[in-house]
């Protein structure tokens, strides 16, 4: 958690400085340092933008959404938004995303059309949420054996922050259980 913290502060800081380059700011000095230096912000912002969140997914994080303090595979935006991923295993009774998402389905949870965006085709749940605000859930076969689960609280896969979450939503190579369990080994044992 720390270093999740830890990421999302440097990319807080970055965006500012870009926001300040793009707003005009410009160092005093024109001796060719600026642009070396937003060379290396930009390399920054890169390699900020690639970390794997919980070590088995990347996804673009929108502009206002923060990590929950709760977990580190849920964002919390204004207004009640939130984007909360899973992963699951299958198992006889749930062997796909279409099983789950049957599974799931009740008087609250409406099943919805099949959406193909980004990488996946996702088998999706209307719900209504936080007064009554229009909600979704979507289930992906990503990888043999697993399911990737996504609720958007408050939002739609129209509304820009889920789209371009769920556009850049895409597995680290592998096994996503092992990528996990080997995040979570290494954070907890530097802490």
């Amino acid at each position: 958690m720390k270093s999740l913290k830890v990421i999302s502060l440097l990319l807080a800081a970055l965006l500012l400085v870009g926001s300040l380059t793009a707003c005009g700011s410009k160092d005093k000095k024109d001796d060719g340092a600026t642009s070396s230096t937003s060379a290396a912000e930009e390399t920054t912002q890169e390699q900020v933008k690639k970390e794997a969140i919980e070590g088995w997914f990347y996804a673009e994080i929108p502009e206002g959404f923060k990590v929950s303090s709760n977990s580190d595979t849920e964002f919390v935006g204004d207004n009640g938004k939130i984007i909360s991923v899973s992963l699951r295993k299958t198992f006889s009774d749930t062997p796909d995303a279409a099983a789950f998402a049957k599974d799931k389905a009740d008087d609250t949870f409406k099943a919805a059309d099949d959406l193909t965006i980004g990488k996946y085709t996702y088998k999706t749940l209307d719900f209504k949420w936080d007064g009554g605000a229009a909600s979704k859930k979507l289930f992906a076969d990503v990888y043999e054996g697993y399911v990737a689960e996504i609720t958007l609280f408050c939002l739609t896969p129209d509304d820009a922050d889920a789209k371009a979450f769920l556009e850049s939503f895409e597995l680290v190579e592998g096994n996503p259980d092992d990528n996990q369990q080997k995040y979570l080994q290494e954070k907890y044992s530097n802490q």
